[in-house]
């Protein structure tokens, strides 16, 4: 279901036609490549640790995060431009059934392609769902060559 669902987003915003609710304001899609892994880290992150660059024609953001288990599936999107401004959300989902690990330590890279030259204002959004984490926000400045 989850994947019939992010075909058909994918379908209509290569369509062109109107963009899904969720990207809230933001107009043109931005090409997103992205990718996680569960890693061995101690301590556990209590705060996310991220880190932005720019570069020719792409911003790279890579984070590092903790939860309160292993169990957990990421994903990116609602992701748009609007002008200058760029907005990334990273989903954290407590997977259905029990785990019986605890404490997860994650590292994710999401790379926006294909922008034009110059400084975007970038939105970074962490949803976390399933988890009693809520949401972690930061915005910073990153120039595209």
């Amino acid at each position: 279901m989850k994947t019939r669902i992010a075909l058909a987003v994918a379908a209509l915003l290569a369509a062109g036609c109107d963009t899904p609710a969720s990207m809230d304001g933001y107009t043109d899609p931005v090409r997103l490549e992205f990718s996680t892994r569960e890693i061995e880290a101690d301590p556990m992150v209590t705060e996310p640790e991220i880190v932005f660059t720019g570069g020719d024609g792409e911003v790279v953001v890579e984070g590092r995060v903790s939860t309160g288990n292993p169990c957990q599936d990421f994903s990116a999107d609602a992701l748009g431009v609007n002008g200058r401004r760029l907005e990334l959300v990273v989903q954290v989902r407590q997977r259905q059934g029990l785990c019986a690990a605890v404490i997860g330590r994650f590292e994710y890279t999401a790379r926006l392609l294909e922008l034009e030259p110059g400084t975007y204002d970038l939105s970074l959004v962490h949803e976390y769902s399933g988890n009693g984490r809520g949401q972690y926000r930061r915005a910073t400045q990153v120039t595209v060559r």
